[in-house]
């Protein structure tokens, strides 16, 4: 498994759902963050690893 494989798989998924995906910090909106968590369950980051 190639370090850039997973950075291109999620960078799609990115473009996909139009939002940064792995961007998190001080600066996340509780929003987002919500969305994101509520997203990690949906789609368990293990299935972007493929």
């Amino acid at each position: 498994m190639h370090l850039t494989h997973i950075h291109t798989h999620y960078l799609k998924f990115k473009i996909q759902i139009g939002i940064p995906f792995w961007v998190g910090g001080p600066e996340m909106s509780p929003g987002r963050s919500a969305l994101l968590t509520s997203l990690n369950v949906v789609i368990p980051p293990s299935t972007l690893f493929h």
